[in-house]
């Protein structure tokens, strides 16, 4: 998506950020952090959300349980 004077909304987002941290250091650093997330290609982007969202499903399985041998459902708690 691109604003009206065709740069990115990623890149007109992340600007918009950086001159508000100079006034707000306290949260500087979650914005540098979120200023990294986005930028880049979009495509990459989503590429790496995907595998977040995998990452943290295979975790929550991995904490529940697996099946047994019987296929019923092993609950750890």
């Amino acid at each position: 998506m691109r604003t009206e004077g065709g740069d990115t909304l990623g890149n007109s987002i992340r600007r918009s950020w950086e001159t508000q941290m100079a006034l707000h250091p306290i949260t500087a650093a979650h914005v540098a952090l979120m200023s990294a997330v986005i930028a880049g290609n979009p495509e990459d982007w989503w590429r790496r959300k995907l595998g977040l969202i995998l990452d943290g499903a295979a975790a929550m399985l991995a904490r529940r349980g697996h099946p047994d041998e019987a296929g019923q459902d092993v609950i750890c708690r």
